[in-house]
């Protein structure tokens, strides 16, 4: 969910506003912290859960030329991040259809770019469940009629985060480049999943 805050400055402190939102206020001593602030304020004043992924715009209300370009290119790079994911998300479909069509892994990883390994990683999702030593299949304790949903994991990996796509069978789908934050490791889960709602399948 993305929103816009407008910033200023008082004194010693940096104070921002969501105006299409009331009651989302906050204030911090750098605005590193407003950021983290503002998104919480935003959270709460919504009523979103906790985990929700949240994009806050920064809009500077005086003319500083530098800070104006910093919060520009983090706009910039908050929508690359986004289309990252949805590029990601689209690739792990993309290399699926193509080995379900007959082309082989070699052939589908020199297309994509990619390596043979993560072709195949995309596509385990199309293998049946390794749950074999208890007999049945993952998911097989739920009551009728349900089954389970595919899942967002978000984990860190050294100093950076990402995040995968398990399948209901629990065979990863799609996994994530590296984020700064796990805040933006959830955006750009938040990212594919818009970008999966209005995908459409075309055969080409």
């Amino acid at each position: 969910m993305s929103y816009r805050a407008t910033v200023s400055r008082e004194g010693e402190y940096w104070l921002a506003e969501v105006p299409d939102l009331p009651g989302a206020h906050a204030y911090a001593r750098t605005l590193y912290r407003l950021r983290r602030e503002i998104t919480d304020a935003i959270i709460l004043a919504a009523d979103l859960a906790d985990e929700t992924a949240v994009d806050v715009e920064f809009v500077l209300t005086s003319d500083d030329e530098q800070l104006r370009e910093a919060l520009a290119l983090a706009k910039r790079r908050q929508d690359l991040a986004h289309e990252q994911a949805s590029i990601a998300a689209r690739m792990a479909t993309v290399a699926a259809e193509a080995v379900a069509a007959g082309w082989s892994v070699r052939d589908v990883a020199g297309a994509l770019g990619i390596t043979a390994g993560r072709v195949s990683q995309l596509t385990s999702a199309a293998k049946p469940p390794s749950d074999h030593s208890r007999g049945r299949r993952r998911g097989d304790d739920l009551p009728r009629g349900q089954t389970m949903a595919a899942k967002f994991e978000v984990y860190q990996s050294g100093s950076q985060y990402r995040f995968r796509l398990k399948a209901a069978n629990g065979e990863i789908v799609a996994s994530s480049e590296a984020y700064e934050s796990k805040a933006g490791a959830h955006e750009g889960c938040e990212a594919v999943k818009r970008a999966a709602a209005a995908a459409m399948i075309e055969a080409v």
